[in-house]
Protein backbone atom coordinates (compact mmCIF):
# COMPACT_ATOMS: atom_id res chain seq x y z
CA UNK A 1 0.00 0.00 0.00
CA UNK A 2 1.34 3.42 -1.27
CA UNK A 3 -2.06 5.77 -2.04
CA UNK A 4 -4.56 5.57 -0.30
CA UNK A 5 -8.05 7.97 -0.73
CA UNK A 6 -10.18 8.44 2.22
CA UNK A 7 -13.38 9.64 1.32
CA UNK A 8 -15.51 12.79 3.54
CA UNK A 9 -12.55 14.71 5.00
CA UNK A 10 -15.47 16.11 6.98
CA UNK A 11 -15.33 13.57 9.65
CA UNK A 12 -13.63 13.71 12.56
CA UNK A 13 -12.46 9.96 11.82
CA UNK A 14 -11.31 10.30 8.57
CA UNK A 15 -8.58 13.33 9.61
CA UNK A 16 -7.46 10.97 12.21
CA UNK A 17 -6.79 8.20 9.83
CA UNK A 18 -5.56 10.06 7.61
CA UNK A 19 -2.80 11.95 9.82
CA UNK A 20 -2.08 7.91 11.04
CA UNK A 21 -1.05 6.58 7.32
CA UNK A 22 0.94 9.63 7.03
CA UNK A 23 2.99 9.56 9.97
CA UNK A 24 3.68 6.06 8.15
CA UNK A 25 4.53 7.92 4.94
CA UNK A 26 1.43 6.26 2.80
CA UNK A 27 0.83 9.01 0.90
CA UNK A 28 -3.04 10.27 1.21
CA UNK A 29 -5.80 11.97 -0.70
CA UNK A 30 -8.84 13.27 0.95
CA UNK A 31 -11.67 13.95 -0.48
CA UNK A 32 -14.33 16.14 0.48
CA UNK A 33 -16.37 19.25 0.65
CA UNK A 34 -15.29 21.55 3.37
CA UNK A 35 -11.48 21.96 3.36
CA UNK A 36 -11.59 24.29 6.25
CA UNK A 37 -11.87 21.01 8.64
CA UNK A 38 -8.41 20.02 7.31
CA UNK A 39 -6.24 22.20 9.70
CA UNK A 40 -3.19 20.37 10.13
CA UNK A 41 -3.52 17.64 7.40
CA UNK A 42 -2.09 20.37 5.27
CA UNK A 43 1.45 20.29 6.44
CA UNK A 44 1.69 17.18 5.38
CA UNK A 45 4.05 16.81 1.91
CA UNK A 46 1.99 13.46 1.26
CA UNK A 47 -1.34 14.82 1.57
CA UNK A 48 -3.75 15.85 -1.56
CA UNK A 49 -7.22 17.25 -1.09
CA UNK A 50 -9.38 16.88 -3.30
CA UNK A 51 -13.00 19.22 -3.02
CA UNK A 52 -15.55 17.01 -4.40
CA UNK A 53 -19.28 15.21 -3.59
CA UNK A 54 -19.15 11.96 -5.13
CA UNK A 55 -23.07 11.89 -4.07
CA UNK A 56 -23.32 14.58 -7.22
CA UNK A 57 -20.17 14.24 -9.27
CA UNK A 58 -19.04 11.94 -11.59
CA UNK A 59 -15.55 10.66 -10.23
CA UNK A 60 -12.39 11.94 -11.81
CA UNK A 61 -10.11 9.35 -13.57
CA UNK A 62 -7.08 11.67 -12.92
CA UNK A 63 -7.96 11.37 -8.88
CA UNK A 64 -7.32 7.70 -9.26
CA UNK A 65 -4.04 7.86 -10.69
CA UNK A 66 -1.63 6.04 -8.24
CA UNK A 67 -4.19 4.84 -5.96
CA UNK A 68 -4.41 1.19 -4.60
CA UNK A 69 -7.02 1.24 -1.83
CA UNK A 70 -10.09 3.62 -1.28
CA UNK A 71 -11.34 3.72 2.21
CA UNK A 72 -14.70 4.57 2.98
CA UNK A 73 -16.63 5.34 6.42
CA UNK A 74 -19.60 4.41 7.70
CA UNK A 75 -20.79 8.06 9.02
CA UNK A 76 -21.05 9.42 5.55
CA UNK A 77 -24.84 11.02 3.96
CA UNK A 78 -25.75 9.06 1.50
CA UNK A 79 -23.06 6.50 1.63
CA UNK A 80 -25.28 3.94 -0.65
CA UNK A 81 -25.62 6.61 -3.47
CA UNK A 82 -22.09 7.62 -3.00
CA UNK A 83 -20.41 3.84 -3.24
CA UNK A 84 -22.98 2.64 -6.37
CA UNK A 85 -21.33 6.26 -7.65
CA UNK A 86 -17.94 5.48 -7.31
CA UNK A 87 -18.15 2.00 -8.75
CA UNK A 88 -20.14 3.31 -11.75
CA UNK A 89 -17.74 5.48 -12.49
CA UNK A 90 -14.44 3.60 -12.21
CA UNK A 91 -16.42 1.36 -14.50
CA UNK A 92 -17.27 4.06 -17.03
CA UNK A 93 -13.94 5.20 -17.34
CA UNK A 94 -12.59 1.80 -17.65
CA UNK A 95 -9.93 2.28 -14.57
CA UNK A 96 -8.44 -0.21 -12.57
CA UNK A 97 -10.23 -0.88 -9.22
CA UNK A 98 -8.11 -0.46 -6.21
CA UNK A 99 -9.00 -2.66 -3.42
CA UNK A 100 -11.88 -1.24 -0.66
CA UNK A 101 -11.84 -1.12 2.31
CA UNK A 102 -15.70 0.00 4.16
CA UNK A 103 -15.80 0.75 7.97
CA UNK A 104 -19.18 -0.89 8.74
CA UNK A 105 -20.63 -1.46 12.23
CA UNK A 106 -21.26 -4.40 14.35
CA UNK A 107 -25.62 -2.35 14.51
CA UNK A 108 -25.78 -4.48 11.42
CA UNK A 109 -26.85 -7.46 13.57
CA UNK A 110 -30.25 -6.99 14.18
CA UNK A 111 -30.21 -8.64 17.68
CA UNK A 112 -28.59 -9.34 21.34
CA UNK A 113 -28.25 -12.94 21.27
CA UNK A 114 -25.95 -14.26 23.79
CA UNK A 115 -23.25 -15.60 21.73
CA UNK A 116 -21.02 -13.70 19.79
CA UNK A 117 -21.39 -13.03 15.08
CA UNK A 118 -18.97 -14.39 13.26
CA UNK A 119 -17.49 -12.73 10.68
CA UNK A 120 -18.84 -14.82 7.75
CA UNK A 121 -22.87 -14.95 9.32
CA UNK A 122 -25.61 -12.69 7.26
CA UNK A 123 -26.62 -9.99 9.19
CA UNK A 124 -30.31 -9.09 10.05
CA UNK A 125 -30.71 -5.32 10.50
CA UNK A 126 -33.63 -4.00 12.30
CA UNK A 127 -32.68 -0.22 12.28
CA UNK A 128 -33.58 2.30 9.35
CA UNK A 129 -29.58 3.01 10.13
CA UNK A 130 -28.27 -0.68 10.52
CA UNK A 131 -29.87 -0.83 7.28
CA UNK A 132 -28.28 1.64 5.28
CA UNK A 133 -24.86 0.09 6.20
CA UNK A 134 -25.67 -3.13 5.67
CA UNK A 135 -26.87 -1.74 2.41
CA UNK A 136 -23.74 -0.56 1.87
CA UNK A 137 -21.65 -3.71 2.81
CA UNK A 138 -23.47 -5.63 0.02
CA UNK A 139 -23.14 -3.58 -2.91
CA UNK A 140 -19.60 -3.54 -2.15
CA UNK A 141 -19.77 -7.45 -2.26
CA UNK A 142 -21.48 -7.38 -5.75
CA UNK A 143 -19.48 -5.08 -7.30
CA UNK A 144 -16.54 -6.78 -5.88
CA UNK A 145 -17.24 -10.13 -7.27
CA UNK A 146 -18.92 -8.56 -10.60
CA UNK A 147 -15.67 -7.03 -11.17
CA UNK A 148 -13.18 -9.52 -9.90
CA UNK A 149 -11.77 -7.42 -7.62
CA UNK A 150 -11.08 -6.88 -4.23
CA UNK A 151 -13.21 -5.63 -1.13
CA UNK A 152 -13.80 -6.46 2.05
CA UNK A 153 -15.71 -4.67 5.41
CA UNK A 154 -14.36 -4.48 8.65
CA UNK A 155 -17.49 -4.11 11.84
CA UNK A 156 -16.47 -2.45 14.80
CA UNK A 157 -18.30 -1.71 18.20
CA UNK A 158 -18.09 1.35 19.78
CA UNK A 159 -15.48 3.89 19.70
CA UNK A 160 -13.93 4.59 22.86
CA UNK A 161 -12.08 7.90 22.67
CA UNK A 162 -11.59 11.40 24.42
CA UNK A 163 -13.72 12.52 21.12
CA UNK A 164 -16.64 9.54 21.90
CA UNK A 165 -19.90 10.99 21.33
CA UNK A 166 -21.72 7.97 23.04
CA UNK A 167 -22.36 10.03 26.12
CA UNK A 168 -24.53 6.98 27.69
CA UNK A 169 -21.29 5.22 27.19
CA UNK A 170 -19.51 7.58 29.13
CA UNK A 171 -21.65 7.91 31.86
CA UNK A 172 -21.77 4.27 32.42
CA UNK A 173 -17.91 4.24 32.90
CA UNK A 174 -18.55 7.18 35.01
CA UNK A 175 -21.11 5.03 36.96
CA UNK A 176 -18.83 1.99 37.37
CA UNK A 177 -16.10 3.94 38.38
CA UNK A 178 -18.27 4.98 41.56
CA UNK A 179 -20.27 2.18 41.88
CA UNK A 180 -18.50 -1.21 42.42
CA UNK A 181 -21.71 -2.79 43.17
CA UNK A 182 -24.47 -3.33 39.98
CA UNK A 183 -27.54 -5.98 40.04
CA UNK A 184 -27.67 -7.31 36.31
CA UNK A 185 -30.90 -9.55 36.05
CA UNK A 186 -30.42 -13.31 35.55
CA UNK A 187 -32.53 -12.74 32.42
CA UNK A 188 -30.46 -9.64 31.06
CA UNK A 189 -28.28 -10.39 27.65
CA UNK A 190 -26.16 -7.41 28.83
CA UNK A 191 -22.58 -6.74 27.11
CA UNK A 192 -19.13 -4.53 27.46
CA UNK A 193 -17.49 -4.36 23.63
CA UNK A 194 -15.08 -1.73 22.47
CA UNK A 195 -12.79 -0.45 20.08
CA UNK A 196 -9.75 2.13 20.71
CA UNK A 197 -9.19 4.55 17.89
CA UNK A 198 -5.64 3.45 18.24
CA UNK A 199 -6.69 -0.22 18.05
CA UNK A 200 -8.91 0.85 14.72
CA UNK A 201 -6.32 2.41 12.84
CA UNK A 202 -4.30 -0.72 13.64
CA UNK A 203 -6.62 -2.69 11.93
CA UNK A 204 -7.48 -0.80 9.00
CA UNK A 205 -3.75 -0.20 7.91
CA UNK A 206 -3.44 -3.99 8.58
CA UNK A 207 -6.35 -4.96 6.34
CA UNK A 208 -5.27 -2.80 3.45
CA UNK A 209 -1.02 -4.12 3.49
CA UNK A 210 -2.66 -7.36 3.85
CA UNK A 211 -3.45 -9.84 0.86
CA UNK A 212 -7.02 -11.29 0.52
CA UNK A 213 -9.20 -12.71 -2.00
CA UNK A 214 -12.29 -11.68 -3.50
CA UNK A 215 -14.85 -10.43 -0.81
CA UNK A 216 -14.10 -10.73 3.10
CA UNK A 217 -15.30 -9.58 5.84
CA UNK A 218 -13.68 -8.56 9.14
CA UNK A 219 -14.21 -7.73 13.08
CA UNK A 220 -12.22 -6.12 15.57
CA UNK A 221 -12.55 -5.02 19.40
CA UNK A 222 -10.20 -4.24 22.22
CA UNK A 223 -12.42 -5.72 24.58
CA UNK A 224 -16.12 -8.00 24.63
CA UNK A 225 -17.60 -10.00 27.38
CA UNK A 226 -20.64 -10.57 29.18
CA UNK A 227 -21.52 -8.05 31.38
CA UNK A 228 -21.27 -10.12 34.48
CA UNK A 229 -17.75 -11.11 34.21
CA UNK A 230 -16.98 -7.80 32.93
CA UNK A 231 -18.33 -6.10 36.53
CA UNK A 232 -15.85 -9.08 38.19
CA UNK A 233 -13.34 -7.74 36.41
CA UNK A 234 -14.11 -4.49 37.27
CA UNK A 235 -14.16 -5.06 41.01
CA UNK A 236 -11.58 -7.04 41.11
CA UNK A 237 -9.36 -4.15 39.86
CA UNK A 238 -11.04 -1.32 41.97
CA UNK A 239 -11.01 -3.17 45.47
CA UNK A 240 -7.01 -4.06 44.14
CA UNK A 241 -4.08 -1.75 45.67
CA UNK A 242 -2.09 -2.64 42.59
CA UNK A 243 -1.67 0.23 39.67
CA UNK A 244 -2.66 -2.90 37.02
CA UNK A 245 -2.93 -6.64 37.72
CA UNK A 246 -0.92 -8.32 34.63
CA UNK A 247 -3.50 -11.39 33.67
CA UNK A 248 -3.39 -12.50 29.88
CA UNK A 249 -7.43 -12.31 29.86
CA UNK A 250 -7.60 -9.30 31.97
CA UNK A 251 -4.39 -7.24 30.62
CA UNK A 252 -6.19 -5.12 27.82
CA UNK A 253 -9.36 -4.56 29.90
CA UNK A 254 -7.59 -3.25 32.82
CA UNK A 255 -5.30 -1.13 30.53
CA UNK A 256 -8.51 0.45 28.76
CA UNK A 257 -9.74 1.34 31.89
CA UNK A 258 -6.19 2.89 33.11
CA UNK A 259 -6.39 4.97 29.60
CA UNK A 260 -10.15 5.44 29.78
CA UNK A 261 -12.07 6.45 33.54
CA UNK A 262 -9.00 9.60 34.29
CA UNK A 263 -10.50 11.38 31.27
CA UNK A 264 -14.39 10.25 31.52
CA UNK A 265 -13.93 12.09 35.33
CA UNK A 266 -12.85 15.03 33.75
CA UNK A 267 -15.24 15.51 31.39
CA UNK A 268 -18.35 14.52 32.74
CA UNK A 269 -20.38 15.87 35.79
CA UNK A 270 -20.29 14.37 39.68
CA UNK A 271 -23.93 14.10 39.66
CA UNK A 272 -24.42 10.50 38.51
CA UNK A 273 -28.54 9.41 38.37
CA UNK A 274 -29.11 6.54 40.69
CA UNK A 275 -31.70 4.93 38.36
CA UNK A 276 -29.77 4.06 35.14
CA UNK A 277 -30.68 2.37 31.51
CA UNK A 278 -28.63 -0.14 30.30
CA UNK A 279 -30.89 -0.52 26.99
CA UNK A 280 -27.66 0.50 25.00
CA UNK A 281 -25.66 -2.50 25.89
CA UNK A 282 -28.31 -4.67 24.88
CA UNK A 283 -26.03 -4.61 21.71
CA UNK A 284 -25.16 -7.48 19.02
CA UNK A 285 -21.53 -9.00 20.15
CA UNK A 286 -19.09 -9.52 17.27
CA UNK A 287 -16.44 -12.67 17.52
CA UNK A 288 -13.24 -11.86 16.51
CA UNK A 289 -11.10 -15.13 16.07
CA UNK A 290 -11.42 -15.00 12.47
CA UNK A 291 -9.42 -12.16 11.96
CA UNK A 292 -6.98 -12.15 14.96
CA UNK A 293 -5.85 -14.82 13.30
CA UNK A 294 -5.78 -13.31 9.34
CA UNK A 295 -3.86 -10.59 11.30
CA UNK A 296 -1.48 -12.73 13.12
CA UNK A 297 -0.50 -14.64 9.84
CA UNK A 298 -0.04 -11.68 7.83
CA UNK A 299 2.21 -10.42 10.61
CA UNK A 300 3.98 -13.77 10.73
CA UNK A 301 4.60 -13.38 6.87
CA UNK A 302 5.66 -9.77 7.01
CA UNK A 303 8.13 -10.40 9.58
CA UNK A 304 9.82 -13.70 7.17
CA UNK A 305 9.44 -11.28 4.51
CA UNK A 306 11.38 -8.63 6.00
CA UNK A 307 13.97 -11.93 6.92
CA UNK A 308 14.48 -12.98 3.77
CA UNK A 309 15.53 -9.45 2.26
CA UNK A 310 17.69 -9.26 4.93
CA UNK A 311 19.76 -12.24 4.27
CA UNK A 312 19.68 -11.11 0.54
CA UNK A 313 21.53 -7.89 1.05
Amino acid sequence: MKKVLIFDMENSLAREMSKYFLDRNIEVVGVGVNEKVLGSLNSYDLFTFRKFDLAKQDFLRSYLYGIDSILIINSSEFILEKIDHLYQCLIHQKSRVPQVLFLSSYEVFGDSRKAPYLEDEIPNPLSEDAKVLRGAEIIIENYTKHLETKGSVLRIPKILSRKNEENEFKEFFKYLSKNTRFVVGDKDNLSLQWITKDRLFDVCYTILKSSWNDFEVFHACDYENDIREAFEDLTDYLNSKSKIIKASKKEMFFSGLMKVLPFLEEMLEDYVRETRSLIFLKSPRISCVKTDSFFKFNEYTWKGNLSKKKNID
